[in-house]
Order: structure tokens, then sequence, then C-alpha cells
């Protein structure tokens, strides 16, 4: 599907309700994205008179500390970043297709269900299958940085810098385009920004903690120590409960007794240190176990009984939020992952 001007949706646009950029003129789109992101545009040659032409389309939603982009673009060879002030930290996660970065001598082809990390200093080039759907998630270099003063007790005494290298198999991809993917369904209403703070706030805090203990950086060995010695025992004794027992039943008092502290108190602890609740905690870890039990069904089984051993018994709002959460029914992902001939 080809996004026009004049189109103002629909099934394929995600963060529809925060459009900033509709077009199917290429150079009034490269003019625009030169001046307002300082990115320049290749425009791919057309392969028969019949093929598609150009489109893009470029959706925006501006919270306080990070900036949420839908792209869609058809037509487009190549965007590079041009010279100038350096750029936020920023992550490419692809829902259709697949995107192809190079940065340096370094190169990197991400599809979907992985991400990858751009630093403010690569000198980037970005590659993408033709009608290639994707998600952007920038992160200021002062927030991440503040970020890891709090973490660390103190100020940092070098720049931050992040290995680029990310790919299906890896933990981080996994888990920031799973995040990336969720919240952006979660922004689709108009005021979702206004009207959800709290929320907006909890995902900051958990996303950007995820950046700076997951992706490996120059501070991942202080921050690993930092971690072990700074979780508050109750976080530490509910998350080993939970693991062991994510197949069964699992309620917050169940996790309070178990942690030896009050309700209230083992979900600020859990904010404080993973960015969410100690249920939306069991809740993404069972996706988790699902996603990964439906990768490798090979035909054993179904995508029902696999929900229903991980305690998912609506189907209807299982298949939805899976949906949201990794980009595919999960169905697609059970006969995707199949070996050919089955």
């Amino acid at each position: 599907m080809i996004m026009r001007s004049d189109d103002r949706g629909g099934a394929s646009s995600l963060l529809g309700a925060h459009s900033w950029l509709r077009s199917d003129c290429f150079e009034e789109t490269s003019c625009f994205l030169r001046k307002e992101k300082g990115l320049s545009l290749a425009q791919a040659e057309r392969k028969s008179p019949n093929a598609g032409g150009f489109s893009f389309e470029l959706n925006w939603a501006a919270l306080p500390r990070t900036h949420l982009y839908f792209v869609e673009s058809h037509g487009v060879l190549e965007q590079a970043r041009l010279p100038g002030p350096a750029f936020d930290f920023a992550v490419q996660v692809p829902l259709e297709g697949w995107i192809g970065l190079r940065m340096g001598d370094r190169a990197i082809r991400c599809e979907p269900g992985c991400a990858a990390m751009v630093s403010p200093t690569d000198d980037l080039r970005l590659t993408t299958s033709d009608g290639c759907r994707r998600l952007v998630l920038r992160v200021s270099a002062e927030a991440l940085t503040t970020h890891l003063a709090w973490m660390l007790g103190d100020r940092p005494d070098q720049g931050l810098a992040f290995s680029p290298d990310s790919a299906s198999s890896d933990a981080f991809g996994r888990r920031i385009a799973n995040a990336v993917c969720y919240f952006a369904r979660e922004l689709e209403c108009v005021d979702a920004v206004r009207g959800q703070a709290v929320l907006v706030a909890q995902f900051e805090q958990f996303v950007i903690s995820l950046f700076l203990l997951a992706q490996p950086n120059n501070y991942s060995e202080v921050l690993g120590k930092r971690e072990t010695t700074l979780r508050p025992k109750d976080v530490k004794r509910a998350i080993d409960y939970i693991h062991a027992n994510l197949g069964e039943p699992i309620s917050l008092v169940e996790l309070s007794e178990i942690a030896d502290v009050p309700g209230r108190t083992l979900c600020q602890h859990f904010r404080d240190f993973t960015g969410i609740s100690p249920m939306r905690y069991v809740r993404n870890a069972r996706f988790e176990r699902v996603r990964d039990e439906l990768s490798r069904l090979h035909g054993e089984g179904t995508v029902t009984e696999v929900a229903r051993r991980w305690g998912f018994t609506h189907m209807g709002r299982f298949s939805a939020e899976y949906r949201a959460r990794f980009g595919e029914l999960p169905a697609v992902t059970a006969q995707r992952r199949k070996p050919s001939g089955t």
C-alpha cells in the first residue's frame, strides 16, 4: 500500500494521530527532510514503467525525553545523514521489510523482530527494502547521560558510547523492538501523550534503562556491578519467584508475601529498578515465553495450546496484544519459523 499525501491514516500506518509528513513528491520530501532533519534522500530507479512510484510517510510523537517516529517509504534507495550538529541516539526497528545500516566500516542488516542502535557520531547511511515500514526511537544524549549519572551515583567521567551491533538473535534487539512496538500502539490516540503522562514517563524510564543495561556500552561493566549491588532484595526475590512459577497463577498479594514487603513498596521498587509494575513484568515475561515457544513449535501443538499454557485464555485479546508487541500475529510467528517443507 502506497500512502499518498491525501490519505489520512490506514491499517498500515502507526502513530496516525501524529502525522507530520505525507508526500508522493520526491523533490518536496527531499528538500523538507534536508532542511528539518539534516537527511538526504537518494531515489530508487524504476525497474519498469509499471513499477510503483515514490511515496514517503512520517508520523512523529514528541515526548518529554524521547521522540518516536513511524516511517514508510516507497522508491527510496538510500538515506544519509548530512554533516552538522550531533544527533540524538536512535534505535531503528523494522516492522516490514528490512533496513541496512552502514556506519563507517560497519554494516548491519535488520529484519522484523530486531533493532539496531545508532550513535550521534556515526557516519550513517541507511538503505531499506521498497515499502519498508519502521519505527525510530530517538533519545537525547542529555537524557541518557542524566539517567546514567543517576544509576552510577555520580556524573560520568567520559562520553557514553554504544556498540552498534544488533541482530535478530540478540536479546537487546528483541526487547527494545517489543517495547517500542507496544508503546507505539499506546500512542495511537491523539491525546495519549497529554492524557497518559505517567505511562509516558514510565516508558521513557524503562527504555532508557534498557539502553544502558542491555545494549553493550563503555559503562556496561560498571553498571552490571552497580545493578547487582543496588537492586533491592525484595525485587530480586519477586523476580526469582516469577520466573520459577511463570506457568502458574501469580498475584500481587502473593509476590508481596514472597518479597516480605507491602505491595505498595514492592510496586515502587519494581518501577524504580525495572521501569514497570510487578504484574506488568509477569505479563511481559509470559509473552516472551509464548513467542519463544511459538518460534520452536515446528508443527507440534497449536497457538491456542501455547497461549493457554502461559495463562492467556481470551484468544482475541491475546492475539491483538501479541501483534501490538511483536508486529505480527502469533500464527505468523509459528508459521514463519517452521523449517521449509513442513
